[in-house]
Protein backbone atom coordinates (compact mmCIF):
# COMPACT_ATOMS: atom_id res chain seq x y z
CA UNK A 1 0.00 0.00 0.00
CA UNK A 2 1.64 3.20 -1.12
CA UNK A 3 1.68 5.60 1.77
CA UNK A 4 1.19 2.86 4.33
CA UNK A 5 -2.49 3.40 4.91
CA UNK A 6 -2.42 7.08 4.15
CA UNK A 7 -3.04 6.65 0.42
CA UNK A 8 -6.45 8.22 0.86
CA UNK A 9 -4.75 11.45 1.92
CA UNK A 10 -2.64 11.96 -1.20
CA UNK A 11 -5.31 12.66 -3.83
CA UNK A 12 -7.25 14.83 -1.43
CA UNK A 13 -4.22 16.87 -0.41
CA UNK A 14 -3.19 17.16 -4.06
CA UNK A 15 -6.46 18.87 -4.96
CA UNK A 16 -5.54 21.96 -2.98
CA UNK A 17 -2.71 24.45 -3.30
CA UNK A 18 -1.45 27.13 -0.90
CA UNK A 19 1.32 29.10 0.64
CA UNK A 20 2.15 29.82 4.26
CA UNK A 21 5.11 30.37 6.53
CA UNK A 22 8.45 28.67 5.97
CA UNK A 23 7.99 24.92 5.93
CA UNK A 24 9.88 22.53 8.18
CA UNK A 25 12.88 20.81 6.65
CA UNK A 26 12.37 17.30 5.30
CA UNK A 27 14.87 16.06 7.84
CA UNK A 28 12.93 17.59 10.75
CA UNK A 29 9.66 16.02 9.55
CA UNK A 30 11.28 12.60 9.05
CA UNK A 31 12.97 12.79 12.46
CA UNK A 32 9.63 13.52 14.12
CA UNK A 33 7.87 10.76 12.14
CA UNK A 34 10.53 8.25 13.19
CA UNK A 35 8.90 8.15 16.64
CA UNK A 36 5.77 6.58 15.12
CA UNK A 37 5.37 2.84 15.16
CA UNK A 38 6.11 1.41 11.71
CA UNK A 39 3.17 -0.30 10.05
CA UNK A 40 3.08 -4.06 9.68
CA UNK A 41 3.29 -5.47 6.20
CA UNK A 42 -0.06 -6.72 4.95
CA UNK A 43 -3.35 -5.90 3.27
CA UNK A 44 -5.05 -2.67 4.38
CA UNK A 45 -8.52 -1.31 3.84
CA UNK A 46 -8.67 2.48 3.54
CA UNK A 47 -11.94 4.39 3.84
CA UNK A 48 -12.44 8.10 3.20
CA UNK A 49 -15.52 10.12 4.11
CA UNK A 50 -16.33 13.68 3.06
CA UNK A 51 -17.50 15.21 6.34
CA UNK A 52 -18.17 18.76 5.17
CA UNK A 53 -17.85 20.88 2.04
CA UNK A 54 -18.57 24.60 1.95
CA UNK A 55 -18.08 27.13 -0.82
CA UNK A 56 -19.52 30.48 0.28
CA UNK A 57 -20.98 32.33 -2.67
CA UNK A 58 -21.62 29.23 -4.76
CA UNK A 59 -25.26 28.71 -5.78
CA UNK A 60 -26.79 25.75 -3.89
CA UNK A 61 -27.18 23.60 -7.05
CA UNK A 62 -23.51 24.01 -7.94
CA UNK A 63 -22.44 23.41 -4.35
CA UNK A 64 -24.41 20.15 -4.36
CA UNK A 65 -22.73 19.11 -7.63
CA UNK A 66 -19.24 19.82 -6.25
CA UNK A 67 -20.11 18.11 -2.96
CA UNK A 68 -21.15 15.03 -4.94
CA UNK A 69 -17.89 15.11 -6.92
CA UNK A 70 -15.81 15.47 -3.77
CA UNK A 71 -17.81 12.72 -2.09
CA UNK A 72 -16.92 10.50 -5.05
CA UNK A 73 -13.31 10.51 -3.86
CA UNK A 74 -14.55 8.62 -0.85
CA UNK A 75 -17.15 6.50 -2.61
CA UNK A 76 -15.72 3.08 -1.93
CA UNK A 77 -13.13 1.57 0.39
CA UNK A 78 -9.77 0.78 -1.20
CA UNK A 79 -7.62 -2.27 -0.49
CA UNK A 80 -3.88 -2.01 -0.89
CA UNK A 81 -0.85 -4.01 0.07
CA UNK A 82 2.04 -2.77 2.22
CA UNK A 83 5.11 -4.80 1.35
CA UNK A 84 7.74 -5.63 3.94
CA UNK A 85 10.11 -3.19 2.19
CA UNK A 86 7.52 -0.38 2.48
CA UNK A 87 6.77 -1.27 6.10
CA UNK A 88 10.48 -1.15 6.96
CA UNK A 89 10.59 2.47 5.73
CA UNK A 90 7.67 3.54 7.90
CA UNK A 91 6.12 6.77 6.67
CA UNK A 92 9.28 8.06 4.96
CA UNK A 93 8.16 7.71 1.32
CA UNK A 94 4.73 9.19 1.97
CA UNK A 95 6.12 12.20 3.81
CA UNK A 96 8.75 12.81 1.15
CA UNK A 97 6.10 12.69 -1.58
CA UNK A 98 3.83 15.14 0.23
CA UNK A 99 6.72 17.40 1.25
CA UNK A 100 8.07 17.58 -2.30
CA UNK A 101 4.67 18.44 -3.73
CA UNK A 102 2.04 16.59 -5.70
CA UNK A 103 0.68 17.15 -9.20
CA UNK A 104 2.78 20.23 -9.80
CA UNK A 105 2.11 21.76 -6.39
CA UNK A 106 4.83 22.98 -4.08
CA UNK A 107 4.09 21.79 -0.55
CA UNK A 108 5.72 21.76 2.84
CA UNK A 109 4.83 20.94 6.41
CA UNK A 110 4.43 24.06 8.51
CA UNK A 111 3.96 21.82 11.54
CA UNK A 112 4.49 18.11 12.15
CA UNK A 113 4.36 16.76 15.69
CA UNK A 114 3.91 13.31 17.14
CA UNK A 115 3.17 11.89 20.56
CA UNK A 116 2.70 8.28 19.46
CA UNK A 117 0.25 7.23 18.34
CA UNK A 118 -0.98 10.85 17.95
CA UNK A 119 -0.03 12.80 14.80
CA UNK A 120 -0.75 16.49 14.21
CA UNK A 121 0.41 18.31 11.11
CA UNK A 122 -0.26 21.36 8.98
CA UNK A 123 0.58 21.17 5.29
CA UNK A 124 0.78 24.27 3.08
CA UNK A 125 1.16 24.25 -0.70
CA UNK A 126 1.40 26.63 -3.65
CA UNK A 127 -0.08 26.15 -7.05
CA UNK A 128 -1.23 27.84 -10.21
CA UNK A 129 -3.92 30.53 -10.37
CA UNK A 130 -2.92 32.09 -7.03
CA UNK A 131 -4.54 29.22 -5.19
CA UNK A 132 -3.72 28.98 -1.49
CA UNK A 133 -4.62 26.29 1.02
CA UNK A 134 -3.85 24.92 4.42
CA UNK A 135 -4.52 21.31 5.35
CA UNK A 136 -4.57 20.35 9.02
CA UNK A 137 -4.16 16.65 9.85
CA UNK A 138 -5.02 15.25 13.28
CA UNK A 139 -5.32 11.65 14.33
CA UNK A 140 -3.53 8.46 15.23
CA UNK A 141 -1.30 5.96 13.44
CA UNK A 142 0.00 2.67 14.79
CA UNK A 143 1.30 -0.62 13.41
CA UNK A 144 -2.08 -1.84 12.12
CA UNK A 145 -4.37 1.18 11.76
CA UNK A 146 -4.68 4.87 11.07
CA UNK A 147 -7.51 7.31 11.81
CA UNK A 148 -7.07 10.86 10.57
CA UNK A 149 -9.16 13.96 10.05
CA UNK A 150 -8.20 16.50 7.43
CA UNK A 151 -9.51 20.05 7.61
CA UNK A 152 -8.80 22.09 4.49
CA UNK A 153 -9.20 25.74 3.67
CA UNK A 154 -8.45 27.01 0.18
CA UNK A 155 -8.68 30.35 -1.55
CA UNK A 156 -8.29 31.38 -5.17
CA UNK A 157 -9.76 33.91 -7.56
CA UNK A 158 -11.03 30.87 -9.51
CA UNK A 159 -13.22 29.67 -6.62
CA UNK A 160 -16.68 31.28 -6.52
CA UNK A 161 -16.68 33.42 -3.40
CA UNK A 162 -12.86 33.15 -3.42
CA UNK A 163 -12.72 30.37 -0.79
CA UNK A 164 -13.79 26.86 0.16
CA UNK A 165 -13.55 24.57 3.18
CA UNK A 166 -13.65 20.79 3.31
CA UNK A 167 -13.20 18.15 5.97
CA UNK A 168 -12.44 14.47 5.42
CA UNK A 169 -12.18 11.51 7.77
CA UNK A 170 -9.72 8.83 6.63
CA UNK A 171 -9.12 5.47 8.24
CA UNK A 172 -7.03 2.47 7.33
CA UNK A 173 -6.89 -0.91 9.01
CA UNK A 174 -4.82 -4.01 8.40
CA UNK A 175 -7.23 -6.74 7.34
CA UNK A 176 -4.86 -9.61 6.62
CA UNK A 177 -1.89 -10.67 4.57
CA UNK A 178 -1.29 -9.58 1.00
CA UNK A 179 -2.10 -12.05 -1.77
CA UNK A 180 0.97 -14.01 -2.89
CA UNK A 181 2.81 -12.37 -5.78
CA UNK A 182 3.30 -13.87 -9.22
Amino acid sequence: MRGLGWTGLLPIAAMLASCGSDPMSSEAVLDEAASLEKPRAGLYLTETELVSFEVPGLPPEEADRFRTQMGGLAASPQESCVTQEQADKGFEDLLKTIGEGINGLTCGFEEFTTDPPQVDAVLVCEGAAAMKAEIAFAGTADAVSMDMTMDMEASSPLIPGQSMEMAFAVSAERIGDCAPGP
